[in-house]
């Protein structure tokens, strides 16, 4: 008998636990932005702006319109150094280059 109210509870158990896992709809993105290629799927409004966020490190920016022509290219030396990238349009390139960390904020 004992065993039997066992059983019954191990599976009522293993029946109240099982849990229907779905995967995200959207996937998250980071605003730091280390050396790398980033290809932008969204529009970035006029109030986008990049900072160096690393101190003692270098880094470059180069943002490539969907037309292939070089929208912007900024070398970083200064650490907390903020510049306005502007509107970056959609389907663009951004290259990260050296050892610095990027922030990429999105202003509304």
């Amino acid at each position: 008998m004992n065993l039997k109210k066992f059983i019954v509870t191990i599976l009522i158990l293993c029946n109240c636990l099982v849990v229907n896992v779905k995967a995200a709809d959207t996937i998250p993105t980071s605003n730091v932005y280390k050396e790398g290629i980033y290809h932008i799927k969204d529009e970035l409004n006029d109030g986008t702006t990049a900072e160096l966020i690393s101190e003692n490190s270098f880094a470059c920016i180069l943002i490539v319109n969907d037309n292939g022509a070089t929208q912007i290219f900024k070398q970083f030396g200064d650490y907390h150094e903020k510049i306005n990238i502007g509107n970056v349009s959609k389907n663009s390139t951004i290259v990260v280059i050296g050892d610095g960390e990027l922030a990429i904020n999105f202003h509304n």
